[in-house]
């Protein structure tokens, strides 16, 4: 099994399609962020704050000052002070996409590595059925805040491969054949 893994993985890997695979992981990490961050949420929100504050200040300023305005107000203060550090908490995770060449560098170093390594280095699991192998990629080496293991990306990569199968003792010989699926 071991064999037919490495197999799949020099024939999958080759220089075209890791630019495709290191391309299209990018975007959907790209698009993941994205879709996970609550940047435009937490900013709207600020807005309001902010205006809100400023809404405040221009009746303290025409001389409407009680003890529920100064509550309020530091009230929003406060609320605008949590606001900003959780933007920027947001906006560092945006910082952590992977890059294209960081795909890349990961890919072509693992397959410089000795057969057990690699697999290490490329495979994050191997599902193995009666006619089929999925095998799902690793992309990089470390684990992002955002990853799940719980998600299929795309299909990156698929081909059958047959194996005669003989029999102990002189038996009959049968053949079985894979589909191999490789996700990233």
């Amino acid at each position: 099994m071991e064999d037919l893994v490495i197999e799949a993985i020099y024939k999958s890997l080759n220089s075209e399609n890791i630019n495709f695979l290191a391309e299209r992981i990018f975007e959907f990490h790209k698009n993941r962020v994205n879709e996970l961050s609550t940047v435009n949420l937490l900013v709207q929100e600020l807005k309001e704050i902010e205006i809100t504050i400023k809404n405040i200040i221009n009746a303290i300023e025409q001389g409407i000052f009680t003890s529920s305005t100064k509550e309020r107000l530091e009230e929003l203060e406060n609320k605008k002070s949590i606001l900003q550090q959780q933007i920027e908490q947001e906006q560092i995770k945006t910082k952590l996409i992977l890059s294209k060449e960081e795909i890349r560098s990961h890919i072509l170093i693992a397959l410089k590595k000795d057969s057990q390594s690699m697999i290490d280095a490329l495979i994050k699991k191997i599902i193995l059925y009666n006619d089929k192998i999925e095998i799902y990629l690793k992309y990089t080496n470390t684990k992002r805040p955002d990853d799940s293991d719980d998600h299929q990306v795309f299909l990156f990569y698929s081909f059958s491969k047959s194996y005669e199968i003989f029999k102990s003792g002189g038996g009959h010989s049968y053949k079985i054949t894979f589909e191999i699926t490789f996700w990233a």
